[in-house]
Protein backbone atom coordinates (compact mmCIF):
# COMPACT_ATOMS: atom_id res chain seq x y z
CA UNK A 1 0.00 0.00 0.00
CA UNK A 2 2.78 2.65 0.82
CA UNK A 3 4.55 1.62 -2.95
CA UNK A 4 1.31 2.15 -4.57
CA UNK A 5 1.11 5.59 -2.31
CA UNK A 6 4.63 6.97 -2.69
CA UNK A 7 4.66 5.89 -6.75
CA UNK A 8 1.25 7.78 -7.28
CA UNK A 9 3.13 10.68 -5.11
CA UNK A 10 5.57 10.60 -7.57
CA UNK A 11 4.08 9.65 -10.53
CA UNK A 12 2.12 12.85 -9.91
CA UNK A 13 4.98 15.32 -9.18
CA UNK A 14 6.40 14.51 -12.09
CA UNK A 15 3.23 15.26 -14.63
CA UNK A 16 3.04 18.31 -12.42
CA UNK A 17 6.37 18.99 -13.37
CA UNK A 18 5.64 18.73 -16.77
CA UNK A 19 2.44 20.45 -17.68
CA UNK A 20 3.21 24.00 -15.80
CA UNK A 21 5.65 26.15 -16.06
CA UNK A 22 5.91 29.60 -13.85
CA UNK A 23 6.95 32.86 -14.99
CA UNK A 24 9.79 33.28 -13.15
CA UNK A 25 11.98 30.86 -15.49
CA UNK A 26 9.77 31.11 -18.72
CA UNK A 27 9.00 34.67 -18.47
CA UNK A 28 6.88 35.59 -21.68
CA UNK A 29 6.32 31.51 -22.84
CA UNK A 30 4.88 30.35 -19.61
CA UNK A 31 1.51 30.76 -20.95
CA UNK A 32 2.71 29.00 -24.26
CA UNK A 33 3.59 25.83 -22.51
CA UNK A 34 1.00 25.96 -19.65
CA UNK A 35 -1.29 26.04 -22.77
CA UNK A 36 0.55 23.56 -24.79
CA UNK A 37 1.14 20.77 -21.92
CA UNK A 38 -2.94 21.06 -21.40
CA UNK A 39 -3.68 20.36 -24.90
CA UNK A 40 -0.97 17.39 -24.49
CA UNK A 41 -1.75 16.31 -21.17
CA UNK A 42 -5.21 14.82 -22.91
CA UNK A 43 -2.80 11.84 -24.32
CA UNK A 44 -1.56 11.16 -20.95
CA UNK A 45 -5.43 11.11 -19.71
CA UNK A 46 -6.34 8.34 -22.34
CA UNK A 47 -3.46 6.54 -21.96
CA UNK A 48 -3.15 6.17 -18.44
CA UNK A 49 -7.01 5.61 -18.22
CA UNK A 50 -6.15 2.16 -20.13
CA UNK A 51 -3.69 1.36 -17.24
CA UNK A 52 -6.50 1.76 -14.48
CA UNK A 53 -8.16 -0.49 -16.87
CA UNK A 54 -5.65 -2.89 -17.31
CA UNK A 55 -4.77 -2.53 -13.21
CA UNK A 56 -7.73 -5.15 -11.89
CA UNK A 57 -6.11 -7.68 -14.11
CA UNK A 58 -2.83 -7.64 -13.92
CA UNK A 59 -3.26 -7.27 -9.46
CA UNK A 60 -5.28 -10.95 -9.47
CA UNK A 61 -1.96 -12.47 -11.05
CA UNK A 62 0.93 -13.69 -9.25
CA UNK A 63 4.06 -12.55 -10.77
CA UNK A 64 6.02 -13.94 -12.84
CA UNK A 65 3.07 -15.57 -14.48
CA UNK A 66 2.41 -17.03 -17.76
CA UNK A 67 -1.00 -15.01 -17.63
CA UNK A 68 0.03 -12.17 -15.90
CA UNK A 69 2.51 -11.60 -19.24
CA UNK A 70 -0.10 -11.96 -21.24
CA UNK A 71 -2.16 -9.50 -19.59
CA UNK A 72 0.24 -7.33 -19.17
CA UNK A 73 0.71 -7.58 -23.09
CA UNK A 74 -2.31 -6.95 -23.90
CA UNK A 75 -2.45 -3.53 -21.58
CA UNK A 76 0.13 -2.35 -23.36
CA UNK A 77 -0.66 -3.46 -26.56
CA UNK A 78 -4.09 -1.28 -25.94
CA UNK A 79 -2.08 1.64 -24.34
CA UNK A 80 0.85 1.49 -27.48
CA UNK A 81 -2.23 2.04 -29.82
CA UNK A 82 -3.82 4.88 -27.92
CA UNK A 83 -0.86 6.51 -27.37
CA UNK A 84 -0.51 6.34 -31.15
CA UNK A 85 -3.73 7.46 -32.30
CA UNK A 86 -4.04 10.23 -29.23
CA UNK A 87 -0.66 12.01 -29.83
CA UNK A 88 -0.75 11.12 -33.69
CA UNK A 89 -3.49 13.05 -33.82
CA UNK A 90 -1.88 15.94 -32.01
CA UNK A 91 1.27 15.78 -34.55
CA UNK A 92 -0.60 15.73 -37.40
CA UNK A 93 -3.06 18.03 -36.94
CA UNK A 94 -2.36 20.42 -34.38
CA UNK A 95 -4.12 23.49 -36.05
CA UNK A 96 -7.59 21.56 -34.76
CA UNK A 97 -6.21 21.23 -31.61
CA UNK A 98 -5.01 24.68 -30.96
CA UNK A 99 -8.92 25.41 -31.45
CA UNK A 100 -9.59 23.90 -28.53
CA UNK A 101 -7.53 26.08 -26.56
CA UNK A 102 -9.33 29.33 -26.93
CA UNK A 103 -10.13 32.20 -29.54
CA UNK A 104 -6.34 33.54 -29.29
CA UNK A 105 -4.62 30.46 -28.10
CA UNK A 106 -1.18 31.72 -27.19
CA UNK A 107 0.35 27.44 -28.10
CA UNK A 108 3.10 26.90 -29.99
CA UNK A 109 2.79 24.29 -32.21
CA UNK A 110 6.26 22.63 -32.10
CA UNK A 111 5.44 22.70 -28.31
CA UNK A 112 2.10 21.16 -27.86
CA UNK A 113 3.57 18.26 -30.40
CA UNK A 114 7.14 17.38 -28.79
CA UNK A 115 4.57 17.73 -25.10
CA UNK A 116 2.00 15.35 -26.60
CA UNK A 117 4.77 12.50 -27.74
CA UNK A 118 6.32 13.18 -23.73
CA UNK A 119 3.07 12.48 -22.20
CA UNK A 120 2.38 9.46 -24.67
CA UNK A 121 5.45 8.04 -22.88
CA UNK A 122 4.18 8.84 -19.76
CA UNK A 123 1.80 7.20 -20.43
CA UNK A 124 3.26 4.42 -21.65
CA UNK A 125 5.48 4.13 -18.27
CA UNK A 126 2.31 3.99 -16.71
CA UNK A 127 0.95 0.27 -17.63
CA UNK A 128 4.52 -1.08 -16.27
CA UNK A 129 4.00 1.59 -13.28
CA UNK A 130 0.25 -0.11 -12.59
CA UNK A 131 2.04 -3.24 -13.01
CA UNK A 132 4.78 -2.61 -10.01
CA UNK A 133 2.18 -1.41 -8.12
CA UNK A 134 -0.07 -4.37 -8.36
CA UNK A 135 2.60 -6.47 -6.97
CA UNK A 136 4.07 -4.38 -4.58
CA UNK A 137 7.58 -4.02 -6.17
CA UNK A 138 9.90 -0.81 -5.63
CA UNK A 139 10.35 -0.53 -9.20
CA UNK A 140 7.09 1.58 -8.94
CA UNK A 141 9.10 4.78 -7.48
CA UNK A 142 11.56 5.08 -10.19
CA UNK A 143 9.29 8.46 -11.00
CA UNK A 144 11.35 10.00 -8.25
CA UNK A 145 14.56 9.27 -10.27
CA UNK A 146 12.97 12.48 -12.77
CA UNK A 147 12.14 15.21 -10.08
CA UNK A 148 15.86 16.47 -10.18
CA UNK A 149 16.38 16.28 -14.15
CA UNK A 150 12.94 18.10 -14.22
CA UNK A 151 13.09 20.70 -12.11
CA UNK A 152 16.84 21.10 -13.77
CA UNK A 153 14.62 21.77 -16.96
CA UNK A 154 12.62 24.46 -15.80
CA UNK A 155 15.89 26.10 -14.38
CA UNK A 156 17.57 26.10 -17.77
CA UNK A 157 14.86 26.67 -20.28
CA UNK A 158 14.96 29.61 -21.98
CA UNK A 159 12.37 29.03 -24.03
CA UNK A 160 8.68 26.36 -23.70
CA UNK A 161 10.41 24.74 -26.47
CA UNK A 162 13.01 24.02 -24.71
CA UNK A 163 11.64 22.86 -21.86
CA UNK A 164 9.23 20.72 -23.81
CA UNK A 165 11.83 18.41 -25.00
CA UNK A 166 13.32 18.74 -21.61
CA UNK A 167 9.90 16.89 -20.73
CA UNK A 168 10.06 14.35 -23.60
CA UNK A 169 14.15 13.31 -22.62
CA UNK A 170 12.45 12.66 -18.92
CA UNK A 171 9.48 10.67 -20.61
CA UNK A 172 12.16 8.56 -22.75
CA UNK A 173 13.80 7.71 -18.98
CA UNK A 174 10.95 6.96 -17.38
CA UNK A 175 9.57 4.53 -20.24
CA UNK A 176 12.98 2.74 -20.12
CA UNK A 177 12.99 2.93 -16.25
CA UNK A 178 9.87 1.14 -16.34
CA UNK A 179 9.45 -0.53 -18.81
CA UNK A 180 12.37 -2.63 -19.62
CA UNK A 181 12.24 -4.87 -16.52
CA UNK A 182 8.36 -5.35 -16.84
CA UNK A 183 9.08 -6.53 -20.55
CA UNK A 184 11.97 -8.99 -19.19
CA UNK A 185 9.76 -10.56 -16.66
Amino acid sequence: LRIGAFASAGLMLVISLSSLSVGRFLHDEVQTYNQSAAVARLVFILIFTVAFVSFPTMAREPIGSVLLRRRFHNGLLLALLTAVLASGSIVLFPSWFLSLVNADPQVSTATMQVLAVAFAFYGLAGISLMQYIAHGSRFALSTFILVPFLVVGHLLADSALVLAWFTLGSSLVLLALASIPALAR
